[in-house]
């Protein structure tokens, strides 16, 4: 009984032993021919991962399928781009200007949107897509003057819109077009079709590269398989691009049908079967765009284009996220993808917008404008990317002040703050800010109106009196509703008079504002003179009443003068009028004086025949000034020859200092002016206008809110670049107040801290037996805000040992610390869970019996991958084999059951004694909005001591 017993678990053990043994060489056999075959994919690895996952490994191979997940667990899907996600560029070329090509593979039965040309269908999507705001996107991954990762040239192409070169049906060869047609079938029968001419010619770009995507559909009831994985199926996938072997390649993206029973009816998107179509088709359209030649790389390298070797290509980080685009009145399901520029999925490309450009400006006058970049979601103020192009303006208006050329920094974070200037007239006036390397990352104000000020009224300074036949001067000044001289009025201006003999002037023209002329009157009696824009007939003055008479024997003599001219407006001046008759001084009588034909105001002549006026609320400006004396019974009324006035805007002064005059890059510049104006002015008023900051002569800022009393204000400036800066400020002045500009002063900006990060162990060293496995903790930390991810990776290890990393990729926040484990695992006879061998164990595994199984076990799998088994089935076999081997032996491979012959087992390998110092190595990539890394590749020396 003992002896069966025995027997029977001698038997067992062998069978253990020996089917761990086979199923491990099985796997090691199937790992080595799936990383041997370039065009495998594997759609279980493929599938995006979790948002927020810290456990991302680093693709072998590249991706370029579009995964099937079935609803049920589309839960563990994210919900947006992956974090961290960040394309690189490796050399390979792109597509120029895409030239679609739909095929038809055969016929068969298929969704009428693929198999009819009239919208909506997948021709129109092809004609539609390639135009639309997606491609618009899609340009910020051009490779002009882009150097590949491995420091070499790139391709040198610029992404543009596309074509749709028609839609073709093809009959392939029996051989290729069976229920099931594998990716070398495919490749085959393309190249086949287009070497007869079946199919268009591939159209070359100016660097030679292919433009042609040949986009290749199927009918119901074909499986396509690539590699081990099936088209439709679960764990397969809904679709594919690539290319074709060899220097010459065509380019081509595989359709399956999506059509209910099929899983891809379910598993590659949502919405109607058309709408799964151009969901599936913009994800390989944008992937083939942005990576052409994904058919013919091996590895993560040349020639792939973008590509992130974490995550994939730019459909993969956001698959299945979904969207709608409109193109030439056609709308369409699409996906998302991910906008490296943006760092999010989006369908089209940011924007710049004005922040509530003004509506109405007046011409001449300076004004500010906030500009910012928004996403191509919409939305204010969601740009999630990291912006440093430069950005060049131009205007409808040809005469505008604008800004020179700038370029954002990093903090602006894609917001900063820009002073305009428009000078000509128009009710729709435009400013556009385009990138200047892309050409279609621009935006634009909506219309502003830009105005003259409006002519309020005209003033008419003439003589109260006039003799007729006599020609008397006046002076016309158009204002505006503030009184202040609208200098861009020209007219030209009408005049008018009750007097229908008078001479007038002819329609005439303005020069700033003001123009001087003469009139004779023939009409005796009281006579009006009016004047009206010639063009609206209004504004018109209140007429001025002018006396026409003839002089007697008495005439009198006036005459007006004033102390200073030109003086400031803010002093008072004293204005004499002196009238005589005969010669001398009329005493005693009363003498007015008008300004630009306004009564402002009279006094009563002394013994000389002077009248005093003190003048204290004039405005600055040139003004005309009469003294009329109106006669009595005995003396005639006589008006002065006009005094031209000039009142000058009152001085300012303006100071500015730095209250901090070194700062760090991107931390607040706080700049600190002073103002100062005659507090003796005229009730009610103050200085207005505004101070424009300068940085070299260029404004950078405007500070418009100028209260009455303002006595300075304090600007903080955040976005000065690295270097000196001479700062000035000008304050704008008034109609009142004159301008006045700051002497420069020297800010210097000092480069802010370079970010990185900074890796520490938990210990430099351990001691272990050999067999254990060593523990270290690794602390990464964000240095001035570096975000990204941290590849680790060993070397020089001791002999037989390895090492692992829990998580194997370190994604780090910015100003975040985050944890590593490292785990190095030494070989030897005190591992955790090793137990002494029972020596019939060994004997029951020598001899031609294993060499036999292992024999076996391979021809099986050989057979499995020439009948092109998937990997279930050649596990299945496997299996069996295994079982099968596992008999052999135990029926006659190492001696008898009831008289076993124990074979001693050989040495245990083991980590040799010694203590050695290895090398972690952290490799770090900057994420879409973060600064790079100071020092991106760093080494920690850490010793591990090995005892027996």
């Amino acid at each position: 009984m003992r002896a069966y017993k025995f027997l029977f678990l001698h038997f067992a053990v062998k069978i253990v032993l020996t089917g761990s043994l086979l199923f491990g060489f099985g796997i090691a056999i199937m790992a080595q021919e799936i990383a041997s075959d370039p065009g495998h994919s594997d759609a279980q690895s493929q599938q995006p991962a979790v948002a927020n996952s810290t456990a991302k490994t680093r693709l072998q191979h590249p991706v370029h399928i579009v995964p099937l997940v079935m609803p049920a667990t589309q839960d563990s899907i994210k919900t947006g781009a992956v974090l961290g996600a960040s394309v690189s560029y490796f050399g390979g070329p792109v597509i120029s200007n895409v030239h679609v090509v739909a095929v038809l593979y055969g016929t068969g039965n298929y969704l009428p949107n693929i198999s009819s040309t009239n919208p909506p269908s997948i021709a129109s999507f092809f004609t539609d897509v390639p135009v639309s705001s997606l491609f618009d996107m899609l340009t910020e991954y051009n490779t002009l003057g882009v150097v590949a990762l491995d420091g070499a040239p790139g391709s040198n192409q610029t992404i543009g819109h596309g074509f749709f070169d028609g839609q073709f049906t093809i009959t392939p060869a029996a051989v290729n077009n069976g229920a099931v047609i594998t990716d070398a079938q495919i490749q085959t029968e393309l190249e086949s079709q287009v070497a007869a001419g079946k199919l268009p010619q591939p159209v070359l770009d100016a660097q030679g590269n292919s433009n042609t995507l040949y986009m290749i559909f199927f009918p119901v009831g074909k499986t396509i398989t690539l590699g081990d994985a099936s088209s439709c199926q679960s764990g397969g996938f809904c679709a594919y691009h690539s290319s074709t072997r060899g220097s010459n390649s065509l380019l081509y993206g595989v359709m399956p049908d999506m059509q209910a029973p099929s899983l891809c009816s379910q598993g590659c998107g949502a919405g109607s079967p058309f709408d799964i179509v151009t969901n599936v088709a913009s994800h390989e359209l944008s992937e083939a765009i942005t990576d052409a030649n994904v058919g013919n790389a091996n590895i993560v390298g040349r020639p792939l284009a973008w590509f992130d070797p974490f995550n994939g290509e730019i459909g993969d980080i956001c698959q299945p996220n979904e969207a709608t685009i409109s193109a030439n009145g056609h709308t369409y399901t699409v996906q998302q993808e991910f906008s490296q520029l943006q760092n999010i999925c989006a369908v089209a490309p940011p924007e710049f917008v004005f922040q509530s450009p003004p509506t109405k400006i007046n011409s001449g006058v300076e004004f500010q404008v906030p500009v910012f970049l928004r996403s191509g979601q919409g939305g204010p103020f969601t740009f999630a990317g990291a912006y440093n192009g430069t950005v060049h303006f131009t205007s409808s208006d040809p005469t505008a002040v604008l800004p020179p050329d700038y370029t954002f920094n990093s903090a602006d974070k894609a917001f900063h703050v820009f002073v305009f200037t428009l000078n000509t007239p128009g009710n729709n006036q435009t400013i556009t800010i385009t990138d200047a390397a892309r050409p279609l990352l621009t935006g634009s104000t909506s219309a502003i109106a830009v105005a003259s000020p409006a002519v309020s009224q005209f003033t008419v300074a003439a003589p109260a009196t006039a003799v007729p036949g006599s020609p008397v001067a006046m002076v016309v000044t158009a204002l505006d509703a503030n009184l202040n001289r609208v200098t861009s009025f020209q007219g030209p201006i009408h005049f008018s008079s009750s007097d229908s003999a008078a001479v007038l002037p002819p329609d005439s023209t303005l020069t700033d504002g003001i123009g001087t002329f003469s009139a004779t009157f023939n009409t005796l009696g009281i006579q009006t003179l009016s004047v009206q824009d010639a063009a609206t007939g209004k504004p018109s003055t209140l007429s001025r009443n002018i006396k026409v008479f003839t002089p007697g024997a008495n005439t009198t003599n006036t005459t007006v003068s004033v102390a200073t001219n030109p003086y400031t407006f803010t002093d008072p001046a004293l204005y004499t009028a002196t009238v005589t008759a005969g010669g001398k001084p009329v005493v005693g009588r009363v003498v007015s004086f008008t300004i630009d034909g306004t009564f402002t105001g009279s006094t009563v002549t002394d013994n000389s025949g002077q009248g005093q006026f003190f003048l204290s609320f004039l405005l600055p400006g040139l003004h005309t000034v009469f003294a009329e004396f109106e006669g009595d019974s005995f003396l005639d009324s006589s008006s002065s020859t006009p005094l031209a006035v000039t009142l000058n805007r009152a001085p300012t002064t303006i100071g500015l200092k730095s209250l901090n005059p070194s700062a760090v890059f991107g931390t607040p510049v706080n700049l600190d002016v002073t103002f100062s104006a005659p507090i003796t002015t005229p009730t009610g008023v103050f200085p207005t206008g505004s101070f424009t900051f300068r940085d070299g002569g260029n404004p950078i800022s405007l500070f418009t809110n100028f209260l009455p009393g303002l006595q300075g204000v304090t600007l903080s400036v955040i976005a000065l670049t690295v270097g000196s800066h001479n700062i000035t400020v000008d304050y704008s002045g008034d109609a009142n107040f004159a301008p006045s500009t700051t002497a420069a002063i020297t800010q210097v900006i000092t480069p802010a801290p370079a970010a990185n990060y900074s890796i520490q162990p938990d210990k430099s060293s351990v001691t272990v037996s050999a067999g254990q496995s060593a523990t270290f903790i690794l602390t990464s930390t964000s240095v001035n805000g570096f975000s990204g991810d941290i590849q680790l990776t060993c070397s020089n290890l001791p002999a037989l040992a390895k090492c692992n990393f829990v998580p194997p990729l370190t994604l780090l926040a910015a100003n975040s610390t985050v944890t590593t484990k490292l785990i190095v695992q030494t070989t030897g006879p005190h591992a955790a869970l090793s137990q002494p061998p029972r020596q019939e164990h060994y004997s029951a595994l020598q001899g031609p019996g294993i060499l036999g199984s292992l024999l076996l076990c391979g021809i099986v799998l050989v057979g499995a991958r020439r009948r092109n088994l998937g990997i279930q089935a050649r596990f299945l076999l496997l299996f069996a084999a295994v079982v099968f081997a596992s008999s052999i032996i135990s029926c006659g491979g190492g001696g008898s059951a009831s008289n076993p012959t124990p074979t001693p087992p050989g040495p245990t390998p083991t980590t040799p004694s010694g203590t050695t110092t290895f090398s972690v190595s952290a490799d770090a990539r900057p994420g879409a909005a973060s600064p790079g890394a100071a020092n991106p590749k760093q080494q920690l020396n850490i010793s591990i001591t090995v005892q027996p």
